[in-house]
């Protein structure tokens, strides 16, 4: 549909620091709308790194980086920013003045920007933030941490409560972290599955070894893996990712486990199109990564909740109920003896397309638009 002026929206994301499933699907979302001839795009985050600010400026892509970019050794640093309220600063300092849409991708403060009642803010929930709605597991491993920040949860969860209620409709990533949304906002919300880019596979030739995609913290629960294939020695592991733990993790690792570190999109894919196998050992929200284990027709070992209980069946691999050793070794023996089915894939991978996603938005904002046009308020 074409208008009399652009849409103006803005395009609010936590950080661009790393590059997880979030940032992947949010950068798409953002080149497909500075694509569209209707659209006026900015975007907006409380800190980018170098390196995305390259890939912005490559791509013609106008952004703004809140105050904490001036802060001595940000990037390094700003998990401890939440202690200070900086990140809720940050995000309400953005001036939204003349915009008729935002949109928030949000798994810890995006979604805490103000706008006013002539700009209508979407806000879609990746996950709620971690470090005080679900401390046990995300500082797990970290008992000293845990213990002298546990006396902040309770105030950054009734913030963060005020927060998630400023935008006039939430959409979350799945039925999954609607359920976690609603009871711990008191709030409902839309669910519209994310989808990946990959480029389908079609071959079902596999090597021998088994592939692990994460960031190396503890509450991914890596250390479980590594005491399986250290009782399998006839089997390989390699492991994509870095993070805190990596260190600790290589120490403790049996001479069968290779760990690759920060890899390539191109060269990620590739692993993943030939790997014997996907792990998944953790309770995650949702995982983009399984969507790109599906799309390269790989099958996948995974803990059985969360995300992960959602999205697949046996069909596509196999579960396991405990977060242990021998749990996950049985689930590996079985996933040898099994041939997997292309159409089995393919099945499972339906719901979770681009096309979907983007036209459930632009009806949304179109829908809107024409509603407020109709009606003399823009």
């Amino acid at each position: 549909m074409n208008f009399t002026r652009k849409i103006k929206i803005g395009l609010v994301h936590d950080d661009f620091i790393q590059f997880g499933g979030a940032e992947k699907l949010f950068f798409d979302l953002i080149l497909e709308f500075s694509k569209d001839k209707n659209y006026e795009t900015y975007v907006f985050s409380s800190l980018i790194s170098e390196e995305w600010k390259k890939i912005f400026d490559e791509n013609k892509i106008i952004y703004k980086e809140s105050f904490l970019k001036k802060i001595p050794f940000c990037y390094k640093f700003s998990k401890i920013f939440f202690l200070f309220e900086l990140y809720y600063l940050a995000f309400q300092n953005f001036d939204f003045e003349g915009f008729d849409f935002v949109i928030s991708s949000s798994t810890r403060y995006a979604h805490s920007i103000v706008t006013k009642p002539s700009t209508y803010h979407i806000s879609y929930v990746n996950s709620l933030p971690k470090m005080f709605w679900e401390p046990e597991k995300y500082f797990a491993g970290k008992k000293f941490e845990y213990k002298i920040l546990s006396n902040f949860f309770p105030y950054f969860q009734r913030l963060d409560y005020i927060t998630q209620h400023s935008a006039d409709i939430v959409i979350t990533n799945s039925k999954n972290i609607r359920n976690k949304y609603k009871k711990n906002t008191l709030r409902k919300s839309l669910v519209l599955y994310p989808y990946t880019n990959v480029i389908t596979n079609t071959s079902n030739d596999k090597s021998d070894f088994y592939l692990l995609i994460s960031r190396l913290v503890s509450w991914k629960r890596i250390d479980y893996v590594l005491e399986a294939f250290s009782e399998l020695p006839e089997k390989k592991l390699k492991i994509i990712g870095t993070g805190n733990m990596l260190k600790k993790y290589q120490r403790n690792s049996p001479p069968n486990v290779e760990f690759l570190g920060f890899v390539s999109e191109a060269e990620k894919i590739k692993l993943l199109s030939t790997a014997k196998g996907l792990i998944i050992p953790q309770d995650e929200d949702f995982g983009l990564v399984i969507l790109e284990s599906l799309m390269c027709r790989t099958s996948l070992i995974y803990f059985n909740k969360g995300g992960a209980s959602e999205v697949l069946n046996l069909k596509v691999g196999e579960s396991f109920d405990f977060q242990s050793k021998d749990f996950l070794k049985e689930a590996i023996d079985k996933n040898s003896e099994n041939l997997y089915k292309i159409e089995d894939f393919e099945e499972v991978i339906g719901p979770y397309s681009k096309d979907n996603f983007l036209r459930f938005l632009r009806s949304l904002i179109t829908k809107k638009f024409s509603k407020l046009s109709s009606n003399g308020k823009i």
